[in-house]
C-alpha cells in the first residue's frame, strides 16, 4: 500500500514543501518521533504538541540544507 518514495525524493519534496511528501514523511516517521518524545514526555497532549514542533523544526532545518545524505540515512539524521 502507498507509493514508495525513496529518501532523496522525499527530502527534495520536503524542501520544496510538496504536500504529498510531507504526508509520506509524517506517516513514515510519526512512530519514530512519538517513540523518542515518549521517553521524556508522558502527557499525550504535550506529546502531540512536541510532535508538531519537531516536524516544523525538521522542515526548517531541511530548508537550511542541514541533511547530508553522504553522512547517513535520513532516519539517522532525524534521530
Amino acid at each position: 500500500g502507498g507509493t514508495r518514495v525513496d529518501e532523496q525524493d522525499l527530502v527534495q519534496g520536503l524542501r520544496e514543501g510538496r504536500e504529498e511528501c510531507v504526508r509520506v514523511f509524517l506517516e513514515r516517521y510519526r512512530s519514530l518521533f512519538h517513540h523518542c518524545i515518549g521517553h521524556f514526555e508522558a502527557d499525550h497532549a504535550s506529546r502531540e504538541d512536541l510532535f508538531q514542533d519537531v516536524v516544523v523544526y525538521v522542515l526548517d532545518r531541511l530548508e537550511k540544507d542541514r541533511f547530508d545524505p553522504s553522512k547517513g540515512s535520513f532516519g539517522t539524521w532525524l534521530y
